[in-house]
């Protein structure tokens, strides 16, 4: 009888760390895959570049790796103008203001974010020339906010 119980815990405790062990490996498996997801990624960055007016500010246009996301912009200019947002999806093309059509000041920050589908390809122009002072696109995987 004691040898049967004997290898009833070992069995016990051999299922037992099995079940741990998968568990672990789950979670793992599952936390790397959500880090994934939330983690911010740097679409584009750019520092001291001429522009010239009501052109593609970026070499190619951008899309996100994961779909809803949102484009968080970060955005400064040497000369006052209008950013407008170049949203292409399926073939078509439009353009969007950023700050309700408003002037950016010259030499101040600016951030806005932007929704995305994961078929959009997104650029971006401004209306005057000017150096870039500064441009961070990331992208946030999801729609915050």
């Amino acid at each position: 009888m004691s040898i049967r119980i004997s290898l009833g815990k070992d069995l016990i405790t051999a299922l037992e760390n099995s079940i741990s062990s998968s568990m672990e490996s789950i979670a793992k498996t599952y936390t790397d895959k959500l880090l994934s997801i939330v983690t911010p990624i740097l679409k584009a960055s750019l520092i001291n570049a001429s522009v010239t007016a009501n052109t593609d500010i970026l070499s190619s246009s951008i899309s996100p790796e994961h779909s809803p996301a949102t484009f968080r912009i970060y955005v400064s200019f040497s000369a006052s103008g209008v950013l407008s947002l170049v949203r292409t999806k399926n073939g078509t093309t439009v353009v969007e203001q950023l700050n309700a059509g408003n002037s950016l000041n010259a030499n101040c920050a600016y951030a806005f974010d932007i929704l995305v589908e994961g078929d959009e390809q997104i650029n971006l122009r401004y209306s005057v020339d000017a150096t870039l002072l500064r441009l961070i696109i990331i992208e946030i995987p999801g729609v915050m906010g």
